[in-house]
């Protein structure tokens, strides 16, 4: 909660920002599955991808969104460095749809427009060669299913459009981690100038000696709560507080030992 006067907005803002973050992928991860998961249904509606496909795709895909709910939910995920899995669900993703792709019968380039929403999803967590591994992971999945069609559906596959589509993607997907890679490395130097920030408003509101709050943050503190007071309606009080006898420690022990009593208190 900033102070009534500002100060500390910014942080502030971007502290609740780090909190939700985990929350905010999986709710964009949700999203995008349910978003496939529609394409997928235009696709059966078509006719362009068949009913048993259909149902096993979209069986993949409710069971990686129970998976994933339940290592959130049971707080499995923060045993890893990025408690939000963005890689795994990348990769959950990537797979998915290229099984998907497989069977799709006719305008199979559409699904490839899903490959940039799942590079973007990583561009907050995943740094620049994290991105490019993605990237290369798509290119040779694409490559893979193009080779799987030929040998097994060739009635299903224009060979030349295919390679050609892949060509373009070869292009997109590295620069798009490129750019996203840029983008991750300027949240992250954003970050740590926040955290230097805080670090710093931390200093100028307590006491260098005892670490307690200093004379500036009591005005703050008081003009907020003498403020919410009156919003509220309710009774201000304040407490004051005094060390009996501190002089005769500082005059009897030396001002060291009034310093090391000044701490323990």
């Amino acid at each position: 909660q900033p102070d009534e006067s500002g100060d500390g907005w910014l942080v502030s803002v971007w502290m609740v920002q780090g909190r939700d973050l985990v929350t905010h992928t999986v709710s964009l991860a949700s999203g995008t599955s349910v978003m496939v998961l529609v394409m997928l249904s235009f696709y059966y509606w078509d006719g362009s991808l068949e009913a048993p496909a259909f149902r096993r795709s979209v069986s993949i895909i409710v069971g990686w969104i129970l998976i994933f709910y339940a290592l959130f939910r049971s707080g499995f995920n923060r045993r890893f460095g990025d408690p939000s899995l963005t890689a795994a669900q990348m990769l959950a993703a990537i797979a998915t749809v290229m099984y998907a792709m497989y069977y799709v019968s006719e305008a199979r380039a559409a699904l490839l427009l899903v490959f940039a929403i799942i590079l973007l999803f990583g561009v907050f967590r995943l740094s620049t060669r994290q991105l490019l591994v993605m990237s290369l992971t798509i290119l040779c999945g694409y490559a893979g299913v193009i080779g799987l069609l030929i040998e097994f559906r060739p009635a299903t596959v224009n060979v030349r459009h295919e390679w050609l589509q892949w060509t373009v993607l070869a292009f997109v997907c590295p620069w798009f981690a490129l750019m996203g890679g840029h983008i991750s490395a300027l949240q992250r130097n954003l970050r740590a100038n926040i955290a230097e920030l805080r670090a710093a408003q931390e200093l100028t509101v307590r006491d260098e000696l005892t670490g307690v709050y200093n004379r500036r943050y009591l005005m703050q503190a008081l003009h907020q709560e003498k403020s919410r007071s009156d919003r509220n309606r309710r009774a201000f009080c304040v407490c004051i507080i005094d060390i009996d006898y501190f002089k005769k420690i500082n005059d009897e022990a030396g001002h060291e030992t009034g310093d090391i009593a000044l701490r323990m208190l």
